[in-house]
């Protein structure tokens, strides 16, 4: 099944977050605040990332992707570990 995450109502908390999934089929969307960078670390056999209409494909891998918005403000570090299924980080 699919996963959907949301951060939006957690805009105002001045900490870096962590948020680690562990997922076999499905897609995962994580919704990230605008002020937030994102740290997000993607294990999977075979899917994609999505993030700020960019795409990576991803086979029997690992990436890290490092989106810096805004350089002094805090950071969600995200970890998905998934067999099949994709990725989608979503500002808003």
């Amino acid at each position: 099944g699919d996963i959907h995450i949301d951060m939006s109502k957690a805009a105002n908390i001045k900490e870096n977050n962590t948020i680690v999934v562990r997922h076999i089929l499905g897609k995962v969307q994580i919704i990230v605040p605008l002020n937030y960078n994102i740290n997000l670390h993607f294990t999977t056999l075979y899917g994609n990332a999505y993030i700020n209409e960019n795409a990576y494909r991803v086979e029997n891998n690992n990436i890290k992707v490092v989106e810096e918005t805004k350089v002094e403000n805090y950071a969600v570090n995200i970890y998905v570990s998934t067999f099949l299924g994709d990725v989608e980080v979503i500002y808003k």
